[in-house]
């Protein structure tokens, strides 16, 4: 225990190295640069919720709650003791909102968080905690010390049916603390005066920083025959235990976390169902006080049974075990449990051996089906569960370092076992009596709702009993493929709106057939509308059609699933042209399929984004024109235009002109128009479709005047001639410029009732090499055109400006 003295003088100690338990590294940009929500304390951020602080940190550098790219509409902060006003405080809890949909946390430097302050907070933005689509960061505020997390570190099973935990106990705040763990009337762990990073620390492991401490319990055994559990000398027949970890600072200041162990402490027995040549199936019966099932496997067929595996489900319906990949010469005893924290006590259910595949020679089983040659072809939906793995085996061998590796073009790539793609189940059958056959087997499955991901498809090869680089190590290969493809997207080609894309749900595998099959159309997390037929007649400026799904391959079921969308590009009151929050068009594809004997319903769902900006291109000017061209600039979209698309129609002519521009820059000359014609402009932005239009400006060109022709009157002589316009007045429109000299045009004749005939006689000086001659047309003072040519020693080039 520690007075309030001591605590003092350690808590200006031990304030400089303060525990910011600020959360995992994260790969993904924070604070995100759009969406998601995110908490920071000075420079670190953090995206991952369950974040601890200690009030002292939010008295030294406060905490920020922020979601870019969103404007603050009712955002909130509830805590244990209610909502914290913002502006406002609630338990010494400050509170203050910031620019956009941000809020700053801090206590004030001398306060502390009151007692009903401690405990978890949401920060919800931009909205209120009562909106489903609210972006959410859940963290704790404690005062003193807490611990974060307290259960189960580790399970195993010893050949001798008995399962060894350990329990971990994770402190974070004050350095200065006692800490004691109990598992009922047993002290697993008690230390006094601990104080971190120092030569008082007591026996733990850091955490995630200097102020985080781990403390782990004495490995507790569980008896599964006996139901007795352990600790140390001392055992116990339970079926509930409560195991608790205590910190204490003083007698006010403590904290406590409970968990339980559990076990059932009743028997129960099964059946068998099924037998395949490496498997036997269990039926047990149904307890909804169970939290699952398990089955532990011993070998029979030496003098002291010996522990094979054990396996659990967890559900209380989940009541079909397999015993997956068994010697197929063996004999085993087999034993069912109810399972909760613990395996049940057990009960025997029978004994006997799974059949026979081939005595020699490299082979892969699955589901009770044997492959003895190369390059079978199995789908990810088909290896679903341990159950249901594909394995490799090995006759009259024995484990030793085979693998699993992926054939590439360039290397062997080894499939690294038990990660978020792959798990592995490994067989050494070499405890056997003499005439017994042993074997090596390595499965692959995949856990759990899991799929092969894209750049891991292709040709796997299994080598038994060593490495696939060992000379003479036997060997199989076998394809394993994605049983439903990414969709894909066929875009339109042009600009032109409507347009029409068609998406591709492809589904692979052979033996099985569809029993369903959806698309939906999913603006944002919220929302999912089914699309039908129906749907798709009665949209505004919109249609689709829902394909039947096309075999593309007869000889492996290959099935194409097709949805054809044609949209107008336009924001309207139906469903999937509304312009969603991000502007995109989602879309999810369902499939309910099975192999042909119903003996597993494999779901899928597919997805894919359809871009399409969500606003249109602002503010669109022309900033100069001539007969020829016209120039225009808008705002842009950053990163959410690919292109932008400039149409250009007039009055006369309804053909649309079509413009593409990258989507970096945001202006452009339009060319090839005609003089004196007013023309309608307007820009989208595209990516993968085309986004609303932005605003329509309506510019006429300017009036075309005609080259200048030139004529040689005289050896030294050069008369040169300017047509213009009628309506424009040749003494004061038209004036011209001789080597930067204005000369005033006096020299003019009505051609007809369109056309001047301006004439500028030059007489070349014989010093002057080059002699540059422009006509300059006015508008109205400000605008002009000028066509020039240039003499050179009477050798006549001409140029056109415009």
């Amino acid at each position: 225990m520690y007075d309030a003295v001591s605590l003092l003088l350690l808590s200006v100690a031990f304030w400089l190295g303060l525990n910011i338990d600020i959360g995992a590294i994260s790969t993904c940009p924070c604070p995100p640069t759009s969406g998601g929500i995110y908490m920071m304390m000075g420079s670190l951020c953090n995206i991952s919720n369950n974040t601890y602080f200690q009030d002292v940190e939010i008295r030294s550098s406060s905490l920020e709650c922020g979601v870019p790219g969103y404007a603050l509409n009712g955002g909130e902060l509830i805590g244990p003791n209610g909502a914290v006003p913002c502006p406002g405080n609630n338990s010494n809890l400050e509170c203050a909102v910031g620019s956009g949909a941000n809020i700053t946390i801090s206590i004030q430097s001398t306060n502390n968080i009151l007692t009903s302050g401690e405990g978890w907070y949401r920060c919800c933005l931009p909205t209120s905690c009562s909106d489903p689509n609210a972006y959410v960061f859940r963290f704790k505020i404690y005062r003193w010390l807490d611990i974060d997390e307290f259960n189960v570190e580790a399970e195993s099973m010893t050949d001798s049916h008995i399962f060894r935990y350990v329990l971990s106990c994770r402190k974070v705040g004050h350095s200065m603390y006692d800490v004691r763990i109990t598992c009922g009337d047993q002290v697993l762990r008690s230390y006094t005066g601990c104080i971190d990073n120092t030569v008082d620390e007591c026996e733990s492991t850091s955490g995630r920083n200097s102020k985080t401490k781990i403390y782990t319990t004495p490995v507790l055994t569980w008896r599964i025959i006996e139901g007795r559990l352990g600790y140390g000398s001392v055992s116990h027949v339970i079926s509930v235990v409560e195991c608790n970890c205590v910190l204490t600072l003083n007698a006010s200041i403590n904290v406590t976390r409970t968990f339980n162990i559990t076990a059932p402490d009743n028997r129960i027995s099964g059946s068998v169902i099924r037998r395949t040549i490496s498997t036997i199936t269990a039926s047990i019966p149904e307890d909804t006080e169970a939290e699952g099932y398990a089955l532990t496997v011993f070998d029979s067929r030496i003098s002291v049974f010996r522990f094979v595996r054990w396996i659990r489900v967890n559900g209380s319906s989940n009541t079909i075990i397999t015993a997956y990949d068994l010697d197929p010469a063996g004999s085993y005893f087999l034993y069912s449990s109810f399972t909760r924290l613990l395996i049940g006590r057990i009960s025997g259910v029978w004994s006997g051996s799974p059949e026979h595949c081939q005595s020699s020679g490299i082979y892969i089983t699955h589901k009770g089906n044997c492959y003895s040659n190369d390059n079978e072809i199995f789908y990810d939906y088909e290896l679903n569960s341990v159950n249901h793995s594909l394995s490799c085996v090995l006759p009259s061998s024995s484990l030793t370092t085979g693998e699993w590796v992926r054939v590439t073009d360039s290397a062997n790539e080894a499939v690294t076992c038990n990660t978020s793609d792959f798990h592995c189940i490994e067989v050494n059958a070499s405890y056997t009596r003499s005439g017994h056959q042993t074997y090596a087997s390595l499965g692959l499955y995949f856990p759990s709702d899991n799929e092969l991901q894209t750049n891991l498809e292709g040709l796997y090869k299994c080598c038994l009993n060593a490495s696939c680089t060992t000379s003479g190590t036997s060997e199989i290969t076998a394809f394993i493929y994605r049983g439903l493809s990414d969709i894909t997207v066929e875009l339109p080609s042009d600009y032109i709106l409507p347009q029409t894309y068609t998406l591709h749900a492809i589904k692979d595998g052979n033996k099985n057939y569809s029993l369903s099959f959806v698309w939906y159309y999913e603006p944002d997390s919220a929302s999912s509308t089914e699309i039908t037929a129906g749907f798709c007649s009665w949209q505004i400026g919109y249609n689709c059609s829902i394909g039947n799904g096309t075999i593309l391959d007869q000889s492996n079921e290959t099935i194409d699933y097709t949805l054809t969308v044609t949209w107008n590009g336009e924001s309207t009151n139906g469903p999937v042209q509304t312009q969603s929050k991000n502007g995109d068009h989602r879309y999810r594809f369902y499939i309910r399929f099975s192999t042909a004997e119903l003996d597993d319903i494999t779901e899928r769902n597919r997805y894919i984004t359809v871009a399409v900006p969500a606003s249109a291109p602002s503010s669109l000017t022309m900033i100069n024109k001539t007969a020829r061209t016209i120039t225009i600039e808008w705002t842009g979209l950053g990163g959410d235009a690919d292109e932008y698309v400039v149409y250009v129609t007039n009055n006369t002519d309804t053909v649309q002109r079509v413009q593409v521009v990258d989507g970096c820059r945001t202006s452009v000359k339009v060319t090839g128009l005609n003089g004196s014609t007013t023309y309608n402009i307007t820009v989208r932005a595209k990516q993968h479709l085309l986004g609303p239009p932005s605003n329509t400006i309506t510019v006429e060109t300017l009036k075309q005047i005609i080259p200048i022709e030139v004529s040689l009157l005289i050896q030294l002589s050069t008369s040169i001639h300017c047509l213009t316009p009628s309506d424009m007045d040749p003494l004061t429109d038209v004036t011209w410029l001789v080597n930067g000299m204005m000369k005033n045009n006096t020299m003019y004749a009505s051609i007809d009732s369109l056309t001047y005939n301006n004439t500028l006689l030059v007489h070349p000086d014989p010093l002057e090499v080059t002699i540059n001659v422009t006509c300059i047309a006015m508008f109205g003072g400000t605008n002009y055109y000028s066509q020039s040519v240039t003499l050179h020693r009477m050798i006549i080039i001409l140029s056109i400006i415009s």
